[in-house]
């Protein structure tokens, strides 16, 4: 999904409603989520998926998680060691990803053309 445009309307970094989370936020969650959007979220390998992103989109990515899990970014990225990618703890970093994918997706209908 990385090769297509998302959403792309003066770059669409606005919330509309009472949805708390950016057009920009739905489109990177949508990008790791990659083919597999629709009815049902399936990813085989959340982590994997998190790492083919480049840099600056896994630091929006982290950011994300942060926003949903209502926690300090520092705080986050010392618990799972994201500077150094070592992932502390692989399986909750990856619990991480799933529930923030979920949750911002969950509040937007998507369709994928």
């Amino acid at each position: 999904m990385s090769d297509q445009v998302c959403y792309n309307w003066g770059n669409a970094n606005f919330c509309w409603g009472d949805n708390p989370y950016t057009w920009r936020e739905v489109c990177l969650a949508l990008e790791v989520v990659g083919d597999s959007a629709g009815d049902h979220i399936i990813s085989p390998n959340w982590l994997d998926a998190y790492n083919k992103l480049d840099t600056k989109k896994k630091r929006e990515f982290v950011t994300l998680i942060c926003k949903v899990k209502k926690q300090d970014e520092l705080t986050y990225y010392k618990e799972f060691n994201l500077k150094q990618e070592k992932y502390n703890n692989k399986k909750a970093f990856a619990r991480d990803i799933r529930m923030t994918v979920e949750d911002v997706l969950s509040l937007v209908k998507v369709e994928i053309l």
